[in-house]
């Protein structure tokens, strides 16, 4: 009897002291340009860890927007790396066209225009756009 309360003591120090810390990849889209930029997302069932919907996104000049990807469970100190080459699309979601102005812009996904910064927990990928920008495409 004392085996077991010792075993179930145990237990519970390891189960309430133990913890585990979601990490995220943040996508921020700063919007400097004089025109609103729109951003249709299509999500699929693969597209593992995005938490934004199929929908129509609206960044009026000035503002920005914030698209979230967990990437699962971690340690507390977890610092996320960035995963991707300069050539690599992001996001990674099955559609999220860039419009800008109107007319489509998706070489913006390329992670060249995309700084990274990483923090505790969080990654987090800054894409900000602006006229000078735009006309370099």
């Amino acid at each position: 009897m004392r085996q077991i309360i010792v075993l179930t003591c145990i237990f519970l120090i390891v189960m309430f002291t133990s913890c585990d810390y979601a990490a995220n990849h943040d996508y921020t889209i700063v919007n400097e340009t004089s025109s609103d930029i729109v951003i249709k997302t299509i999500i699929k069932p693969y597209d593992k860890g995005i938490s934004f919907s199929d929908s129509v996104h609206e960044v009026k000049s000035g503002e920005k927007k914030i698209f979230i990807q967990g990437l699962g469970h971690y340690g507390r100190k977890y610092i996320p790396e960035d995963r991707y080459t300069l050539e690599d699309i992001i996001p990674p979601a099955t559609k999220f066209d860039v419009y800008v102005g109107g007319i489509i812009r998706n070489e913006l996904r390329l992670r060249k225009y995309w700084e990274y910064t990483a923090v505790t927990q969080v990654g987090t990928y800054k894409l900000r756009v602006t006229d000078s920008l735009l006309d370099e495409l």
